[in-house]
């Protein structure tokens, strides 16, 4: 779990877009890739003033504090918080409270009390997802943000799971948040180094590739979203979708123009290489016009 060059970029663009302040909320002792001078140069880049901290101190990891990179209470405060908190399953990383998000039930003194949960990459080694939304949910204050930055494809055995984008989607679309910033980023394992590509995301967007036509590329998800006075975090959704294909589907309409594919594979499973293929063909050619991958265009690197 941790904050990357690119993550950090995701939450500058976010303070441009409304600023930070209050009580920050991490899913696991987040380590920081970078330093001090890094964060202050990028920061002069989107056109932001950090807040003025008490002390620079550095990663409790030594092999980050050898790199001066700085520790999560540093960059966060830098960012506006005045107060940063950590959660995690286990004392292992000496993070501010103990608890399992896999549980029914959170504590009393943790029920709405922050103004913004960071998911750095936690959520994905959590078994019982319902669990953990809705207890994030419960923990953040009316008017605060969720940021998740969550795996997506070609991260395999890294957690329990890799998420489609839908998860997140719908599940906050259904229990009536404010979508404030909703993108994939495709990136490597030189995700500190390599600059990530950025893709808006929207429901069916990626029906081009969701049968087997993605690339070998590493992708995550960027989901930033704001609790209002009538959002829940229970409510059960059904893939958004599928409930516009349903809604053709009744009007006799084509409820997707990637669905006569999907049923002559279904049918005709020898023609998967040849349709794969095809789609290989389609995407390969919008390569020249700024898609890659997702079949989307990029529309920032971080």
């Amino acid at each position: 779990m941790g904050i990357s060059k690119g993550t950090l970029k995701v939450l500058l663009r976010e303070v441009q877009r409304r600023p930070f302040w209050g009580r920050v909320f991490t899913l696991g002792k987040q380590d920081i890739w970078f330093s001090y001078k890094f964060l202050k140069e990028t920061a002069k880049e989107f056109g932001i003033e950090l807040s003025k901290v008490d002390e620079i101190t550095l990663s409790r990891v030594p092999y980050f504090a050898d790199k001066r990179y700085i520790s999560d209470i540093c960059l966060f405060k830098s960012l506006g918080f005045s107060e940063v908190k950590s959660m995690d399953f286990s004392e292992f990383e000496s993070a501010d409270y103990i608890f399992d998000l896999n549980n029914g039930e959170i504590p009393e003194d943790l029920i709405e009390k922050f103004d913004v949960i960071i998911d750095g990459g936690t959520i994905e080694h959590v078994f019982h997802i319902p669990n953990a939304l809705t207890n994030i949910h419960k923990m953040l204050r009316e008017g605060g943000r969720i940021i998740h930055f969550s795996p997506s494809s070609n991260q395999i055995d890294h957690g329990f799971y890799m998420f489609s984008p839908t998860l997140f989607h719908d599940f906050y679309k259904t229990n009536n948040y404010d979508i404030n910033n909703f993108q994939l980023f495709r990136f490597t394992p030189r995700h500190n180094v390599d600059k990530w590509e950025i893709y808006d995301y929207e429901s069916g967007c990626l029906e081009q590739v969701s049968f087997g036509g993605l690339d070998d590329g590493m992708y995550g998800i960027i989901c930033i979203v704001t609790k209002k006075k009538d959002s829940t975090g229970d409510r059960i959704p059904q893939q958004g979708v599928y409930l516009e294909h349903w809604g053709s589907w009744e009007k006799k309409e084509v409820h997707s123009k990637f669905q006569m594919l999907k049923d002559i594979i279904s049918r005709y499973p020898f023609l998967y290489k040849k349709l794969r293929r095809f789609y290989r063909f389609i995407l390969d050619s919008n390569k020249g016009r700024g898609k890659k991958g997702l079949g989307l265009k990029i529309v920032d690197r971080y």
